[in-house]
């Protein structure tokens, strides 16, 4: 969850929002945003949905690959270009390894939960 945590702040820190206003603009609270980028809590189901419909980057990609900024778009996307975003499991994937057991456990609950 750490790397997942770390690109939540970059594609906050990309679309130029603090935490409160990401926490606004995500249904959510300065607080929860600020523990899911330490990886100190896993964020919603709801909440990561919204922010790969937004931001048109795969589940998997947010988890598993640390991101620079030319992946991320400059701004939010609109309801337009949302319709060719990615869903948010893309098939599935099992984790390395090498994955942490807590990591392990919230991919499996995830992907339960969208099954």
């Amino acid at each position: 969850m750490e790397l997942f945590g770390k690109n939540i702040k970059k594609v906050r820190k990309r679309w130029r929002m603090d935490q409160d206003d990401f926490g606004e603009f995500m249904a959510s609270s300065r607080g929860m945003i600020s523990l899911y980028e330490r990886g100190q809590n896993a964020p919603s189901l709801i909440f990561v949905s919204r922010l790969v419909k937004l931001s048109g980057i795969s589940f998997l990609t947010m988890y598993e690959t640390e991101l620079l900024d030319s992946d991320i778009p400059h701004d939010p996307l609109t309801e337009d270009q949302q319709t060719s975003a990615p869903t948010v499991i893309d098939r599935a994937v099992p984790p390395q390894s090498n994955t942490s057991q807590k990591d392990l456990y919230n991919y499996h609950t995830l992907v339960n939960k969208v099954s």
